[in-house]
């Protein structure tokens, strides 16, 4: 939704916006919706942090969503829950759709996607009565699954039909803005210069799609219309032709930000094609696995290194422009990605086209229309905003404009049956399309493949999309590595019981396709017969003394698990199942190098120049950061956010933790999460429990130590109700609210500055704060009685 504080219900469908979309606003937005009374539903198999949230976590099994939208359609269209007046007025195909989800009740639903009939039809009638609904998917269903379009096909049409698209709240409706104060120009489409072969001519297709080694979507739908940025082949697909040959083998391979190996399905299939590929180069910041197979690895610089993007945001009160930053020199020779392909073009001719190399001219030329120059963008760190007159009229809302929504679109209406693509020839060329959403489900399942699982019982998917790392990148970071050492794998209790496993144990995982191994991660938020792991773990971190791990087999890649039988793959836009059925045993630790995290020395706790203090005014109120857990979605932003600015060691514990309370058992766990930091009590206990005197409240009423006169005697970790307080080689060292960073008294501490969901608040209203710190306080010692502190990593020595 473009508006979620109007939605009276919100699904959040295959998505992790709290993983991958925590800076930008998804998650935060739901949380403040669900405040304002709206209902929060969450489906996907593992309960993550925003399911946490949810009124309704529904645990999908893994790539079988479009039979849940089949259900659920056949619900609401069964039970009459649609909008009359929009089907009728601004649908085509309906009758055939009702017809088509008649065979899909949640009888036959119920089996394939591990859910009760009951829980199914409760979901289906929340969805047809509750008005306006907003609908996220993600790419856990779009391009993930065999049938990944048919889900997308399902989620689609339930909006349309319940008559929730372009209203406030609801799908495709935008808060209304006034035009932009700040234009800026665009490139040319170097797509449109290209010549059409006379195959092209003959089928009517948009020019060069003939040539294409392996076209992701049908050859027939690839035009500007609807693609995205230009002509393209499915990724796996393309690899694989240098192997078959088939319609030619791609001869040159530039991989730029991206890891072929990790990337897509059965890197033991991308390896074969890379050592028989004639010439292959890698631009990237940091080494990967398939740079062992390059020709060439060219360096280029991260975006801290180079000034060469900027954008425009356009909101009611004005518009703001601005650029990336120069903060650093590039490093050896490494370049941007910009100046790469510039200078690429300019070397294989294109010199006219591409600025003769300059990529400052190409941005002049874009910013020309703005009124702006280039030099005025790099001068202004925090970019340029022009206010918008207070008095300016607002457009009217945007509801209902179906005829301009719907434009592109055959006969200008939702296609329930879909003549766009039905019986047009698919992707592979070597069938037609469905008009109707279809199950098929995951090349391996229990429902599909029945006779695999007495030697293969559990079923098997990952996440790709985490918080901690972004895809296989960042895992080397010490502070963020510290909170994932190991590849897990996360299952029931009751799963592990099963197998004799516990919290920490390694595993090996084995398909029909391969096997690789894990840590084991004890997690209620999973159905018993499913297990769910990180895709990535390649890069090591040196100073944690952590290794990084193979791609292949016996290494700790999913992608080693799952089908890649182009056959099996989403016949519309060549998505590849994540999801297969697998066997598990224990095994002793097969790294053993990583026995034991080698934390940083106690060195690095440098004696740092003191920092003037700010002193409050007399009557000046006493600030205090307050905690919601209602709106915390463990994104450890805080935490990672205090131990960079105090300089604390990632591995150890820092002023502010993240920990988790969880309760109950699927499929009704609960978890809560807690932000835990000094509470800068009234009375503190630590102050009265110390022997030294080195604890003492400041000026500004918040508590501080003395760490010369500190004795290190633990006193006041025993006295403090959440623990706060750790010892250090320097003394005792808890929150000072960022005083010894300089920040005044009444201004956001960098925790409660960072929090990308408000769940910290800097307040002086002193009975908000103690209803929160008894809250917090409660949470925090049913959380130490479980005896489960240490596993948590909240130890302070």
């Amino acid at each position: 939704a473009k508006q979620p504080d109007k939605s009276k219900l919100i699904v959040n469908w295959g998505s992790n916006p709290e993983n991958a979309w925590t800076n930008q606003g998804k998650p935060v937005n739901f949380l403040e919706a669900k405040k304002n009374g709206a209902l929060l539903i969450d489906i996907r198999p593992m309960m993550d942090q925003l399911s946490a949230h949810a009124d309704i976590w529904l645990p999908v099994r893994p790539g079988t969503d479009a039979a849940l939208g089949l259900a659920i359609l056949n619900i609401i269209i069964g039970e009459d829950l649609i909008d009359h007046e929009f089907v009728e007025e601004w649908c085509s195909g309906f009758d055939q759709l009702a017809e088509h989800v008649k065979q899909f009740p949640p009888s036959w639903a119920a089996p394939i996607t591990g859910l009760s009939e009951e829980d199914i039809i409760r979901v289906a009638r929340l969805m047809g009565t509750t008005k306006p609904m907003s609908i996220n998917f993600g790419n856990g269903i779009g391009d993930q699954q065999a049938d990944g379009h048919s889900a997308a096909v399902c989620i689609c049409l339930i909006s349309s039909i319940t008559g929730t698209v372009a209203i406030p709240g609801g799908g495709g409706c935008p808060a209304p803005v006034a035009p932009p104060l700040i234009k800026t120009g665009k490139c040319d489409i170097l797509t449109e210069r290209l010549e059409a072969s006379p195959e092209d001519i003959e089928n009517g297709w948009f020019a060069g799609m003939s040539k294409l080694v392996a076209p992701e979507t049908p050859r027939w739908w690839q035009s500007p219309k609807v693609w995205e940025s230009g002509p393209n082949s499915a990724y796996f697909k393309a690899l694989m032709s240098i192997i078959t040959e088939e319609p030619y083998p791609i001869r040159f391979l530039l991989a730029q930000a991206t890891n072929p190996l990790s990337a897509t399905r059965q890197p033991k299939k991308v390896v074969e094609a890379l050592k028989k590929l004639e010439f292959f180069v890698v631009v990237d910041v940091t080494w990967n696995h398939s740079c062992a197979y390059a020709d060439y690895v060219l360096p280029a610089c991260t975006g801290y290194e180079t000034s060469h993007q900027y954008n425009v945001t356009n909101r009611q009160e004005g518009t703001f422009i601005g650029i990336n930053q120069k903060l650093a020199e590039p490093l050896g020779e490494s370049i941007s990605d910009w100046d790469f392909y510039l200078k690429m073009a300019c070397a294989a001719g294109y010199e006219k086209d591409f600025w003769y190399g300059d990529m400052d001219a190409n941005l002049r030329e874009q910013l020309a229309p703005s009124g702006f120059t280039l030099e005025q963008l790099r001068e202004a760190p925090q970019g340029i905003f022009v206010a918008r007159d207070p008095e300016a009229e607002i457009p009217p809302q945007s509801q209902k404009n179906y005829a301009k929504l719907f434009s592109v679109i055959p006969e200008g209406k939702v296609q329930c049956y879909n003549s766009w693509i039905g019986e047009k020839p698919d992707a592979p060329e070597t069938g037609l399309l469905n008009g109707l959403p279809v199950y098929v489900g995951p090349p391996e399942s229990p429902t599909n493949t029945p006779e695999l699982l007495e030697d293969y019982p559990l079923i098997f998917s990952d996440v790709h999309a985490y918080r901690l790392c972004t895809h296989g990148y960042y895992a080397d970071l010490p502070a963020l590595r510290a909170k994932q050492p190991y590849p897990w794998v996360r299952m029931n209790p009751k799963t592990a019981e099963a197998y004799g496993l516990k919290n920490d144990d390694w595993v090996e995982v084995e398909s029909i396709h391969g096997r690789a191994r894990f840590v084991v991660e004890l997690f209620e938020g999973l159905a018993p017969d499913v297990l769910m792991a990180r895709r990535g773990w390649w890069q090591s971190c040196q100073p944690l003394g952590l290794s990084g791990y193979d791609c292949l087999d016996g290494g700790s890649d999913p992608n080693v698990l799952y089908d890649s039988t182009m056959e099996n793959f989403d016949n519309f836009h060549s998505g590849m199942s994540k999801q297969t059925l697998v066997r598990m045993k224990k095994i002793d630790n097969p790294f053993p190098e990583d026995g034991v995290c080698k934390y940083p020395q106690p060195t690095v706790y440098a004696e740092k120049p003191a920092v003037p203090s700010v002193v409050a005014k007399e009557d000046a109120p006493c600030y205090k950061i307050a905690f919601n857990p209602d709106l915390c979605i463990k994104c450890y932003a805080c935490e990672l956010t205090c131990k960079a600015w105090h300089d604390q060691p990632s591995a150890l514990p820092g002023r502010r933790t993240i920990i988790e309370l969880a309760e109950g058992s699927y499929i009704n766990a609960k978890r809560t999460f807690l932000s835990v930091s000094c509470q800068q009590c009234a009375e503190p206990a630590c102050m009265a429990a110390c022997p030294a005197g080195a604890i003492s409240k400041d000026a500004n009423g918040t508590i501080v130590v003395d760490k010369k006169r500190c004795v290190r005697c633990g006193m006041c970790l025993s006295s403090c109700p959440v623990g706060a307080p750790h010892v250090t080689p320097l003394g005792m060292d808890k929150c000072d609210m960022c005083s010894s960073c300089g920040v005044a008294p009444g201004t956001d501490p960098h925790c409660v500055a960072t929090c990308p969901t408000k769940a910290l608040t800097l307040t002086a209203d002193m009975k908000e704060f103690k209803a929160n710190v008894k809250t917090l306080v409660s949470s925090y010692k049913e959380f130490i009685r479980r005896d489960n502190r240490s596993a948590q990593g909240v130890s302070h020595e």
